[in-house]
């Protein structure tokens, strides 16, 4: 098949991007890569410096970080006029892809196009309703669906009948009713995640520093335990304020944490082939956690609150402990001593069944062809 794969994020690019977590980026690189190894012709609408092994159309990202001088804003002060600029080169940088994707969709170029991350302004969807009904289209949402008296919602409610999947069966719990199609879970190159047997001491948590990552939970449970926690999180630069930080600060640094910055991926892989569990005490309805998967797969067990798609991904009792929310920190470490009953081999292996590159490509493969045959 032809396959196109749009990507309209400047996210995508790792030149502008080398620290950024954003899971997008590396399920894009694995789903391209595992398309073109079954021998697909694939291409990818996005940046220019996408890491893949297929075909790119790339949009040049030079602009973004120096973005051309708006004209109606020249009256502006210079903090709020570079801000709209910017703002404004990131919307022209998803047009233009979009535009590449949809004028190839149009000359017959690919057999399927795949949204794999929409704009901002729902440009995508926008396009699709132009260019006519029954269009070979599909979308893969990332993000948790939006709630009333948003903008998202609105626009969503204008394209419920688009062909949409969602990441968990745990993600569609809302009254948009949206045409899903399928439900694809995430998958990860499994070559890239090597098994360890043994365990280190310490616990592991990884995620972006805002309250609902639950890092706050992750350093009570840890406390209570008298174990150590070794925490990767985005810490603010000097002269930055987060209010969040600011009300862990002294816990983070506190003795029973080691704390590091956002690592890269190499040494993300050794934390958590050495790590004794990954805890994972979220406060919100998680999409799909990628965290879960890697650190499984490199036979890391898992410690969650059952918010979101974790009870989908996390096996209770077999792969880590899946604890009620409402039990809070006592939960937590409660699990925390029963984690050397978790057997390593097994997440692993749940990973292999579930979840691996693989999986996700051959599953995207069919719904493919499921829907270029319809």
């Amino acid at each position: 098949m032809r396959i196109g794969l749009l990507f309209p994020t400047i996210y995508a690019s790792p030149k502008l991007f080398p620290d950024k977590i954003f899971a997008p980026r590396e399920l894009l690189t694995a789903l391209s890569n595992g398309l073109v190894n079954r021998g697909h012709q694939v291409t990818v609408y996005g940046p220019t410096d996408v890491e893949t092994k297929a075909r790119i159309v790339g949009v040049s990202i030079d602009h973004i970080n120096d973005p051309l001088p708006y004209f109606k804003f020249r009256g502006e002060s210079p903090p709020h006029r570079h801000t709209a600029e910017l703002e404004f080169a990131k919307h022209r940088f998803e047009l233009e892809c979009i535009l590449g994707a949809f004028e190839s969709l149009k000359k017959g170029e690919i057999d399927i196009l795949h949204v794999y991350h929409e704009s901002s302004l729902f440009i995508s969807h926008y396009m699709q309703d132009f260019m006519g009904e029954n269009l070979p289209v599909l979308y893969t949402l990332h993000d948790p669906l939006p709630p009333h008296d948003t903008f998202e919602y609105a626009e969503f409610t204008r394209f419920l009948h688009h062909s949409y999947v969602s990441i968990s069966n745990s993600f569609r719990q809302s009254d948009l009713k949206l045409n899903f199609v399928e439900t694809v879970y995430h998958g990860i190159d499994l070559s890239e995640y090597p098994f360890n047997e043994k365990s280190g001491e310490e616990f592991l948590f990884l995620g972006r520093l805002v309250p609902e990552k639950g890092l706050h939970n992750a350093i009570a449970a840890v406390k209570a335990a008298g174990v150590r926690l070794t925490v990767s999180v985005n810490i603010p630069k000097e002269g930055e304020i987060d209010p969040y930080y600011e009300s862990i600060k002294s816990d983070i640094q506190g003795a029973s944490c080691n704390v590091l910055p956002v690592v890269d991926k190499a040494r993300r892989i050794e934390l958590y082939r050495n790590a004794k569990a990954l805890l994972f005490p979220i406060e919100w309805e998680e999409p799909f956690g990628i965290v879960l998967i890697e650190a499984m797969a490199c036979g890391t067990p898992v410690i969650a609150y059952n918010r979101g798609s974790v009870s989908e991904i996390v096996v209770d009792g077999v792969t880590g402990y899946v604890v009620n929310s409402q039990e809070g920190v006592p939960g937590l470490q409660k699990a925390m001593g029963l984690i050397q009953n978790i057997r390593r081999e097994n997440c692993r292996k749940h990973v292999e069944e579930l979840f691996s590159a693989e999986i996700m490509t051959k599953n995207y493969e069919f719904l493919y062809k499921k829907i270029v045959g319809s």
